[in-house]
């Protein structure tokens, strides 16, 4: 079986929304994890180069590939209607997706190989 991996980088506010959507369509088993976003605005300078340090959160899902499509587009439904309600949010949000494939994967407990 095929099987990818999303990184999905977007706002905290946005998270809890993406994850209640991916839970009512049977997606439950994620990694949920702070990260710091790097954004060319203002604020930090770096050179002739500002850039201002945005909290974030990336979630890890790996699915087969046919589920990958329908989890993406639950993403960007609901980070774009969550940045509706947030403005500072909705004006410097730089939510990324990415997707990559899973070679192998292996329960530590059992070492059981899941791809």
């Amino acid at each position: 079986m095929i099987m990818k991996m999303i990184w999905a980088i977007i706002h905290y506010e946005s998270t809890q929304m993406v994850i209640d959507a991916l839970e009512k369509t049977g997606i439950h088993a994620m990694t949920r994890m702070d990260v710091t976003g790097y954004e060319k605005v203002r604020g930090i300078p770096n050179g002739s180069i500002g850039y201002t340090e945005m909290p974030k959160e990336m979630l890890m899902i790996v699915l087969a590939d046919n589920e990958v499509a329908r989890a993406v587009t639950i993403i960007r439904t609901m980070v774009k209607a969550s940045m509706k309600n947030h403005f500072v949010a909705a004006t410097h949000e730089k939510s990324r997706i990415f997707v990559t494939y899973v070679e192998d994967s292996y329960t530590i407990r059992t070492t059981k190989t899941l791809a």
